[in-house]
């Protein structure tokens, strides 16, 4: 046990979130971060729904045509309170026509002005209503990461689509992908190796790494030993819509943790 919190501790203090108020996990080492994101067509609908440890949301898109006509989005688990008011945030989207261009999508609305989340998730929408596919289902696994690595998979519709070793900045393994970061940069190298359903499900392995390493840290150890305080590492400010400095005062944890190591099965059962 001992051995396991210094090990932890040593974590946190590499981690990019290192700040005052972090406190470790001790869990971690032990458990699986586990992400899946469902697409499904009814009539002119698409729903979608999201889940991971510390998220669980849903989107409700209405189209007419490839032209979007209405965005419904509702959080079930989200990481602080201020995160609620991204539902609100769906309106630069309506009347925009469905594209499958990344760079494209991202110019309807400054993400930062998003809930990551659920501007990722409108996002793997609007390639979906392209598709001539009813459904189609992400599960991402990425276990805690105990020594200098860790793998990182990607499954579409059960199929493996991306299997990489990572640390938390860049890819290890395969070979051929050594050293191709994981952060600023990744665009580049990606779009240069991937297009279509590869190059979508890259983006979606690369977005839930991010999340994963937020299982170093025990959210809800610090909200008990820091009550009422905002527990937000410096370098998320101004991030997303939730760390907007009209927000971020109100950005109080309500982390909800669910893990699902031993249980996916039970992802998405709001949907």
């Amino acid at each position: 046990m001992q051995r396991r919190i210094r090990r932890v501790l040593t974590i946190i203090s590499d981690m990019r979130f290192n700040y005052q108020y972090a406190l470790p996990n001790l869990a971690y080492g032990t458990r699986i971060f586990r992400r899946r994101i469902c697409l499904e067509k009814r009539g002119k609908f698409i729903i979608a729904g999201l889940e991971d440890i510390i998220h669980a949301l849903k989107i409700t898109v209405e189209f007419d045509g490839d032209v979007i006509k209405d965005i419904q989005g509702v959080f079930y688990r989200h990481p602080n309170a201020s995160c609620a008011g991204a539902t609100q945030q769906f309106a630069p989207f309506i009347g925009t026509k469905a594209t499958a261009h990344r760079a494209a999508f991202r110019d309807y609305s400054d993400p930062r002005q998003q809930c990551t989340h659920f501007h990722d998730t409108l996002g793997l929408v609007m390639s979906h209503a392209l598709r001539d596919e009813a459904v189609r289902q992400y599960d991402v696994t990425i276990p805690d990461m105990v020594g200098e690595s860790t793998p990182a998979e990607v499954r579409v519709n059960g199929t493996l689509m991306h299997h990489w070793d990572i640390n938390r900045k860049v890819i290890v393994a395969p070979e051929h992908l050594k050293g191709n970061t994981l952060t600023k940069g990744f665009t580049a190298w990606a779009t240069a190796l991937y297009s279509g359903d590869e190059l979508e499900a890259a983006y979606v392995l690369q977005m839930a790494t991010y999340v994963s390493w937020a299982g170093e840290m025990d959210f809800k150890a610090m909200a008990v030993k820091y009550p009422g305080q905002i527990l937000v590492p410096p370098v998320l400010a101004g991030a997303c819509y939730a760390m907007q400095e009209r927000n971020i005062q109100k950005a109080f944890p309500s982390h909800n943790i669910c893990d699902y190591t031993n249980s996916p099965e039970k992802m998405l059962a709001f949907l």
